[in-house]
């Protein structure tokens, strides 16, 4: 081989490594435009603080802005509707969480097929939901608030009907063998100001959007939804110390875009993602707030949602959730 072809061979590699993704051909970029990463709730929720801080990672590694996008509405299904519609070119994508899957468990019928509209993506992390009330309840256990509920009318708020709060609700309640009235509101901010405020009186949320708030003494912290204690909230009892064998349900996040998206574009999405989660800052980052990284591929997300959507399926059964 001569030394001029040798040159032109080492050009064209180089320029491949260089190029947004090595498995597209360097005609073919991507992206080529700023990404929409669409949050299907109001801001302030665990979803919505993901989405910005993960958003701006991401923005720095493709070198396109990424723009976040609140669009709230009937637990997340007006959000995910809008990217299970969106063009498939990878330039639109959906974080989700457990309401992603419990939607297909608690809702009649969806605008979209939950597996088949959708090009599984990659998971972000994982966490746990805390159980929290207002200060004025004058409660500091959960032993105390159930002996409450059995002479006082109760309420606990939650992001949307039929989400993972909704869901984690009834499965404490079941556990702990009280009645207490679901008031559902549009996101976690709207029920974290109502709980704070007292006009509902229980919170179950997740540590990442409830934990600034327990901290400044505006929500007292009564159990987390864990196996076990937390680092982050050393002083917080486990459910499963109260109640022996409780599984908990911790929040999950996870990226999608639409259906039938190029290999090459999930390959390069996933990859980019993974080595966010895998920088030390980042995984401190959510470690500051109780949550773990969940480095996997495309596949392993797959799987997830399949499982998760049977889960909540029996759940919903159990607690009578349905909404029509």
């Amino acid at each position: 081989m001569d030394i001029e072809r040798r040159r032109v061979l080492a050009t064209i590699a180089s320029l491949s490594a260089a190029a947004p993704y090595g498995s597209l051909l360097a005609a073919d970029p991507f992206p080529t435009k700023p990404l929409r990463l669409v949050v299907p709730f109001i801001a302030g929720g665990s979803n919505d603080i993901v989405a910005r801080y993960l958003g701006q990672r991401l923005s720095e590694r493709v070198r396109q802005s990424v723009v976040v996008d609140n669009k709230a509405g009937a637990n997340s299904i007006i959000g995910s509707q809008f990217v299970a519609e969106a063009p498939a070119d990878g330039h639109t994508l959906l974080i989700i969480s457990n309401a992603f899957t419990t939607n297909p468990a608690a809702y009649k019928k969806l605008p979209y097929d939950p597996i088949k509209d959708f090009t599984p993506i990659c998971t972000i992390g994982t966490g746990p939901n805390v159980i929290a009330v207002w200060p004025g309840l004058g409660v500091n256990s959960i032993s105390e608030l159930i002996a409450l509920a059995k002479t006082t009318p109760l309420n606990y708020a939650s992001s949307g009907l039929g989400g993972v709060h909704h869901f984690t609700g009834e499965l404490f309640k079941a556990a702990a063998g009280m009645e207490m009235t679901h008031i559902a509101f549009r996101g976690a901010g709207q029920g974290l100001l109502a709980v704070m405020g007292g006009q509902v009186q229980v919170l179950v949320n997740t540590v990442v959007s409830a934990l600034p708030n327990i901290r400044s003494g505006k929500l007292k912290a009564l159990a987390v939804d864990s196996p076990t204690r937390i680092s982050i909230l050393p002083d917080v009892p486990s459910l499963s110390e109260t109640f022996p064998g409780y599984e908990g349900n911790p929040v999950w996040w996870a990226i999608l875009g639409p259906a039938n998206m190029a290999p090459p574009v999930v390959d390069y999405l996933n990859r980019e993602f993974n080595a966010i989660l895998k920088e030390p800052e980042v995984v401190n980052w959510l470690r500051g707030m109780s949550s773990e990284p969940l480095v996997a591929p495309p596949s392993a997300l797959a799987k997830r949602l399949e499982n998760e959507i049977r889960k909540y399926q029996t759940i919903a059964t159990k607690s009578n959730i349905k909404i029509e």
